[in-house]
């Protein structure tokens, strides 16, 4: 009978063993690789997203209801019209933002603009993590990914805001 040999597990919590499985190690390497990869995406599709916000930041007077996504309009269209208004700038500061849009506060069409670009940054950011039965947590973003699409709660939320923007531009009530 083969003596089995005991390995410690790690302050990490990885079992030693594991590095002794054959293809452990080129399994390890492209995992890291595809993961840098990722997190590499990430970066720049969050500088990509930073330069482009405000890039076109759109004063509420310049709004036409052109430039307003129809009401059955996918979200990547709504995510590039929420961008057209930098709430940091105009708020000053992220908290004042998050206040306002955590508060869903609806009573000016800046206050609106500011909850759609709030609800944009919050679903961009949303958990990249995926927890996979019999796999565990994974990273999950692709280069293809922006972010994860809003469930259909706040799916519904966000056409409303958009639908309440596009009543107070054809009201001219844009303050």
């Amino acid at each position: 009978m083969a003596r089995l040999k005991r390995f410690e597990v790690n302050n990490e919590g990885d079992a030693d063993w594991i590095k002794h499985v054959p293809g452990y190690r080129e399994a390890a390497k492209e995992e890291d690789l595809i993961r840098a990869q990722a997190l590499k995406n990430l970066n720049r599709r969050e500088a990509e997203a930073k330069e482009s916000i405000g890039r076109r930041n759109s004063a509420n007077k310049e709004l036409t209801q052109s430039d307003i996504p129809p009401v059955d309009a996918d979200w990547d269209t709504i995510q590039e019209f929420a961008l057209t208004f930098d709430c940091y700038e105009v708020w000053g500061s992220f908290d004042q933002c998050a206040d306002i849009a955590n508060a869903r506060r609806h009573g000016s069409l800046t206050e609106l603009r500011t909850c759609l670009f709030f609800e944009q940054r919050r679903w961009r950011h949303f958990n990249p993590y995926r927890v996979e039965p019999g796999v565990g947590t994974r990273l999950m973003i692709t280069p293809e990914d922006k972010g994860n699409h809003p469930d259909e709660e706040a799916m519904d939320y966000v056409r409303d805001v958009v639908e309440q923007i596009r009543a107070r531009v054809v009201a001219g009530d844009i303050v």
